[in-house]
């Protein structure tokens, strides 16, 4: 029989007292932490995160009677937890995703708590995670470098930078990826100065009358195209992020250069015949028409000397042009150049020889080596013209006639009067003109190279009609078909 009325046991009834106790107690502390001011209130939860942990300080902050504040308290609670989480998470050594450690550093940097909260570790955290990111970027940013990717490598840095907002490496980078633009920059400028030098070169060359200078001007101009393109092949050889970016360019210097060349050539060219055509009236001119036949062989000897050193001249330049433009200037005309200056010294000798030859025909020396303009089958004349004083007058000259070369010597006459052509000077020397194909006053040595085998040719005129003559000697390829 139960002692107790009512139906309740001792242990039940003292459960039950505890439990009302604790609820009593828990709702005193309530009711006197409701009695607090909000500024006690928020000191004890400082206090309390700062010796405990967060967590105890949400029994303080919850009683907080004004809404802004007791929110903004408690959501440093929520904040530190979800940040710590955050935090391990992005720092998890499997993670190395820039992008993703970018992410959230650029959050968690972003979440602030009062200078009265502890929170080291969580600092720590962000710290970390920051040099995670400035690892990832510094890497990324490495690598996009060397591939050559410099505008992403660009942009990486100032992407990372613009989160990590301070980091030394990062900068350097940059500061290395502005260096090369800049070198770019540089190198482009530089091309287009010596782009423009080149043009402003070759526009004075084409307008210079003077040879030298205008040679010298096309070799600026060419020099200047391929600086400019070396510039430009630089940016792609010594930075693999700019490869490519000038092709079109070079290949455009490329071409002006070659049609610089190719113009240069071409006007060169053309010197250098007009100097070859110029030596050959040089060494084939004569002296005034007065002193034709008067002059003593002193005299011939100083005006071959003064003919001597134009045409020597005139082959320096054209030997000169040879070496500007390799290739331009045919080597048989510097050959031919080079010939007549040396037939100008055997005629020098031949002048000096103390012997009785008769007057001097000038040039003393002919030949289809140096042909007439208008007619290359015709050499330039030797030119005499005298008065006679007794019966006969007495001329001679030279020949250059290649001994396989079919070439006619011919004595044209103005008048009608006899004429003897020999090999030697005297009387008993057979007569080598060809009878039977004179035309008219023309007096012909067929096939005359092998009839002359010292070069030396002599005349013989007697007297005419009237007491003065004039006449002239040409050599010619194939006399009589030229007559026919």
């Amino acid at each position: 029989m139960n002692e107790f009325r009512g139906g309740f046991s001792p242990l039940l009834c003292l459960v039950a007292l505890v439990a009302a106790m604790a609820s009593s107690c828990a709702t005193f502390e309530g009711i006197m932490l409701g009695m607090k001011s909000d500024p006690d209130l928020i000191d004890r939860g400082v206090a309390a995160w700062n010796e405990v942990g967060p967590d105890s300080a949400y029994k303080y902050w919850s009683h907080i009677k004004s809404g802004e504040s007791r929110n903004q308290y408690m959501a440093y609670i929520d904040n530190l937890k979800a940040g710590m989480k955050r935090a391990d998470e992005a720092s998890a050594p499997r993670t190395d995703d820039l992008d993703s450690l970018l992410a959230a550093y650029g959050e968690l940097k972003k979440v602030q708590f009062p200078a009265t909260l502890k929170v080291e570790k969580f600092r720590a955290r962000v710290i970390v995670l920051c040099g995670r990111a400035d690892d990832a970027a510094e890497g990324k940013v490495r690598g996009l470098i060397k591939e050559g990717n410099l505008a992403l490598a660009r942009e990486a840095a100032v992407a990372a930078l613009e989160v990590i907002d301070s980091s030394d490496r990062l900068a350097s980078l940059l500061k290395e990826i502005d260096a090369r633009y800049k070198w770019k920059t540089d190198t482009e400028a530089k091309a287009r100065q010596a782009e423009t030098d080149a043009d402003a070169s070759l526009e004075a060359a084409r307008k210079t009358a003077d040879q030298d200078r205008k040679v010298e001007a096309y070799k600026l101009a060419i020099a200047g195209f391929a600086n400019a393109e070396a510039l430009l092949g630089d940016l792609g050889q010594k930075e693999a992020a700019f490869a490519g970016s000038s092709d079109a360019d070079r290949r455009r210097l490329k071409k002006k250069g070659q049609d610089a060349t190719i113009e240069m050539g071409r006007k060169v060219k053309d010197y250098a015949t007009a100097l070859k055509e110029k030596q050959g009236e040089d060494f084939a001119r004569v002296p005034d028409q007065k002193d034709l036949g008067t002059m003593t062989s002193d005299q011939i000897v100083a005006y071959n000397a003064q003919t001597r050193k134009k045409i020597q001249a005139e082959l320096t330049t054209v030997t000169g042009l040879a070496v500007a433009a390799p290739g331009v200037v045919p080597s048989e005309d510097i050959k031919a150049m080079q010939d007549n200056v040396v037939r100008l010294d055997k005629v020098q000798v031949e002048v000096k020889k103390p012997k009785a030859k008769g007057k001097t025909i000038m040039p003393v020396m002919i030949g289809l080596f140096n042909p007439q303009k208008q007619d290359k089958e015709k050499s330039r004349p030797g030119i005499f013209r005298g008065s006679m004083a007794a019966k006969t007058d007495q001329w001679w000259g030279m020949t250059d006639i290649p001994r396989n070369s079919m070439n006619d010597l011919v004595v044209s006459l103005n008048d009608d009067r006899a004429c003897k052509v020999m090999s030697q000077d005297g009387a008993k020397t057979p007569d080598l003109v060809s009878r039977d194909k004179k035309v008219l006053n023309n007096y012909p040595v067929l096939n005359a190279g092998p009839l002359f085998p010292d070069g030396l040719y002599f005349l013989e005129l007697a007297k005419g009609k009237t007491g003065t003559y004039q006449g002239e000697v040409v050599i010619y390829k194939a006399f009589i078909s030229r007559m026919r």
